[in-house]
């Protein structure tokens, strides 16, 4: 198995982003090298932190949460904030010329 599909295996199980993983991937390349004993200890820390970042993810107010706590008049511009944003275009040379 090479570190990409470890990494994504291991997101995957913990609902955690790929882009967490991707941090790990130096570590999780040098563990694949290693000596076997090395190599167990190594995965099973980057194990480890998969299941710390899911914990703290789980621990996170979500979106929906976080607009329940705020203010009726926070709430009223946060709408309208949303509304001008969403309708919004940028200029010319901001624009998307891909």
């Amino acid at each position: 198995m090479d570190a990409d599909s470890l990494l994504d295996d291991l997101a995957r199980r913990y609902g955690v982003p790929r882009a967490f993983g991707r941090k790990l991937r130096p570590l999780v390349a040098r563990a694949l090298t290693s000596s076997p004993d090395a190599k167990q200890r190594i995965l099973d820390m980057i194990d480890r932190s998969f299941a710390q970042e899911s914990l703290r993810m789980d621990e996170q107010p979500t979106d929906r949460e976080r607009v329940r706590e705020l203010s009726e008049t926070d709430r009223e511009v946060l709408r309208t904030v949303a509304e001008i944003l969403h309708q919004w275009k940028p200029p010319g040379g901001l624009g998307n010329t891909g």
